[in-house]
C-alpha cells in the first residue's frame, strides 16, 4: 500500500514540476521532488536519510547532478547502491552561533528558568522519538547522584504525555516543547547536556546529524553522548564523553564522571565550542556552493 501511495505521489509531483523547467538549478531535500530530474539537468538532492523503496527512487537518483549527504555513512549507503562517489558531497548540519551567544551567565539562566542553584542539571533537548534515546536517559536517572535533576525539553504534546505516563515513577522533569528562543537559556543552565541516541535504528546509528548536537556544542556545556558512528563524525573523546548506546548504567556513569570532574568538564566543553566554529550555517552554505562547482 505504501509503495502505491508513493507512486501516485510521484505522478502528482511530476505535474507540479513542470513550472520549474526554466530554473537554472533545483535544490531540495524532499524526495517527492526527485521526478524533477527528468526535466532538469542541474538537480541537487540533500539527503537526510536513505530513501525507502530504493528501487523506485534509484531511477531518479542516478539522473541527479549531485547529492548532499549529511553524514559520511549516509554517503557510503548511496555508494553501495551504485551512486558514483564523486557525485556525493558530505555537509553535516549546523548552528547559528549568534543565537547561543547570550550575555546571561549560567546562574542568571537558572534564575530565569526557576532552577534551584544547588542542583546539578542534566538536560536533554529534542524530540522523544524512540531512536532519539530519551528513554535511555530516563532509565539512567535512578543511577545518578541525589542532587542531580534530569530535564527533558521538547517533544510533541502526544509524545510528552506518553513519556510522562511511561516514566511516572521516575524522578525526572518533562518540560515539553519550548520556543526555540528559550533553548539557549535551557542549554546554558545545564551542568551536562545529553545526546543519548539509540543504536537500534539505522537513521540514528549512521545517518543523523542532529542540530541539537551543534547547539549543545555552541552552548559551551559538557556533552555526554552515545558513541555511534553518526555522532563520532562530529564528537570524539577530546570534546565529549562517549558511552555505549541503549545502556542506562553506562550513560549514568558518563554523566557522573562529568559532574564529578569540573576540570575535565571545562576542557571538553571548551574544545567542543572551538570545534563548532566550523559548523555554522554560513560555512555549510559556502562548502556546498564550492562543492557544487566540481559535481
Amino acid at each position: 500500500m505504501g509503495l502505491w501511495v508513493e507512486t501516485i505521489t510521484f505522478l502528482f509531483f511530476v505535474l507540479l514540476a513542470m513550472p520549474f523547467k526554466k530554473a537554472d538549478l533545483v535544490y531540495t531535500r524532499d524526495k517527492f521532488f526527485l521526478p524533477l530530474s527528468f526535466f532538469k539537468k542541474n538537480f541537487i538532492f540533500e539527503a537526510h536519510t536513505f530513501p525507502g523503496h530504493y528501487l523506485l527512487y534509484s531511477l531518479f537518483l542516478k539522473r541527479l547532478k549531485g547529492i548532499v549527504a549529511i553524514t559520511q555513512k549516509l554517503k557510503e549507503s548511496f555508494i553501495k547502491r551504485g551512486i558514483a562517489p564523486d557525485k556525493i558531497l558530505v555537509a553535516p548540519d549546523g548552528v547559528d552561533l549568534d543565537e547561543f551567544d547570550i550575555k546571561e551567565s549560567q546562574d542568571e539562566c537558572r534564575i530565569k528558568l526557576g532552577f534551584l542553584r544547588d542542583k546539578k542539571i542534566v538536560l536533554y533537548s529534542g524530540h522523544l522519538y524512540g531512536w532519539k534515546g530519551a528513554q535511555t536517559l530516563a532509565e539512567a536517572s535512578p543511577y545518578l547522584p541525589e542532587n542531580a535533576e534530569v530535564y527533558f525539553v521538547g517533544g510533541t504534546k502526544e509524545d510528552v504525555e506518553k513519556f510522562k505516563i511511561k516514566n511516572e515513577k521516575l524522578k525526572i522533569n518533562v518540560v515539553g516543547h519550548r520556543p526555540h528562543s528559550e533553548i539557549p537559556f535551557w542549554l546554558k543552565s545545564a551542568d551536562v547536556l545529553v545526546l543519548p541516541n539509540s543504536g537500534q535504528d539505522e537513521i540514528s546509528q549512521y545517518w543523523t546529524s542532529p542540530m541539537k548536537l551543534f547547539e549543545y556544542m555552541a552552548a559551551g556545556r559538557p556533552i555526554v553522548a552515545s558513541g555511534l558512528p553518526s555522532i563520532r563524525e562530529i564528537l570524539n573523546e577530546e570534546n565529549a564523553v562517549l558511552v555505549a548506546p541503549d545502556n542506562p548504567q553506562a550513560l549514568a556513569q558518563g554523566i557522573k564522571e562529568t559532574l564529578q570532574n569540573s576540570e575535565f568538564s571545562d576542557k571538553i566543553s571548551n574544545r567542543a565550542f572551538q570545534d563548532v566554529q566550523q559548523y555554522t550555517w554560513q560555512k555549510r552554505v559556502e562548502k556546498i556552493l564550492k562543492g557544487l562547482r566540481f559535481l
